[in-house]
This record gives structure tokens, C-alpha cells and sequence, in this order.
């Protein structure tokens, strides 16, 4: 039972990590000062760009929900500070992508972290009642020993 539950914990965390508490700038301001050249030909240097294009867009959503939360311009503050801040990762020396580029790149690895969703999915929609189902049951049975 232990075992079963650790599981769902580590199934469930890892379908929830963000990649970084990266501060959000006042002025929605890519802050990333690296002087590392990125080389796209590198799966290393491939992700690194990816993880920053994911913090980028996780920023802006912070950012606009900071300021302008519940307000029609939401949206629209949302994508101008999208585009600001993919402007500024696509600063990196090496990097010979376009604000374009970056968010075809993000869109298509986004595309590709549906399978830890599809495993937290699972965890909540199978796994979950089936702890409850054992954990009720055990509870029942040491009842009825308790009665008797």
C-alpha cells in the first residue's frame, strides 16, 4: 500500500514540475544574462533553449496575472509580454532563431510533454480509486475484526 502510494506521489509530482521560479521582471524583461553559445545541433543545447522558451512563457503568465488579472486585456498583455521575452532568449550567442522559430520549437515540445500529462491523468483516473477502493476495504475489514 505504501509502495502504491509513493507511486501516485511521484507520478503526480513529476507531471507538475515547472522549470524554474525565475523572478518576474517589472518591466516583462528577459533578465538572463548568458554568454553560453548555444549549438541546436546539440540535444544538451536543443533543451536548453526549450526549458527557457517554457520559462519564458511561464514569466508572461505570471507577469500579466500580477497586473492584470480578471481584465479584458489579459490576453493581449499576455502575448506582447510573450513576445518580449522570447525576443530576449532568442539574444543567446549561437542561437539563429527567430521569435518564430522559438515558439514553433516551444509549441512542438509542448506537443511532446502530453505524455507526463497522459501519466498524471492516469494517476488521478485509475490509480487513485484503486488506493481509495483498497485503503476503504482495509478499513472495513479491521473494523469487522474490531466488532467481533
Amino acid at each position: 500500500m505504501k509502495r502504491l502510494l509513493l507511486l501516485i506521489v511521484t507520478i503526480t509530482l513529476t507531471g507538475c514540475v515547472r522549470p524554474g521560479d525565475h523572478a518576474v521582471s517589472s518591466n516583462c524583461v528577459w533578465s538572463e544574462d548568458e554568454n553560453q553559445s548555444l549549438d541546436l545541433s546539440r540535444l544538451s543545447d536543443r533543451r536548453h533553449l526549450r526549458f527557457d522558451a517554457v520559462t519564458a512563457e511561464d514569466m508572461a503568465i505570471r507577469w500579466a496575472d500580477q497586473r492584470f488579472s480578471h481584465r479584458r486585456e489579459y490576453d493581449q498583455q499576455v502575448a506582447q509580454c510573450m513576445e518580449t521575452l522570447f525576443q530576449g532568449v532568442a539574444q543567446h550567442p549561437g542561437v539563429d532563431v527567430a521569435v518564430g522559430g522559438i515558439r514553433t520549437r516551444l509549441q512542438a515540445s509542448l506537443r511532446c510533454d502530453v505524455r507526463s500529462k497522459d501519466e498524471v491523468r492516469f494517476a488521478f483516473t485509475e490509480v487513485t480509486p484503486l488506493a481509495v477502493f483498497e485503503f476503504s476495504d482495509r478499513l472495513h475489514l479491521r473494523s469487522i475484526r474490531t466488532d467481533n
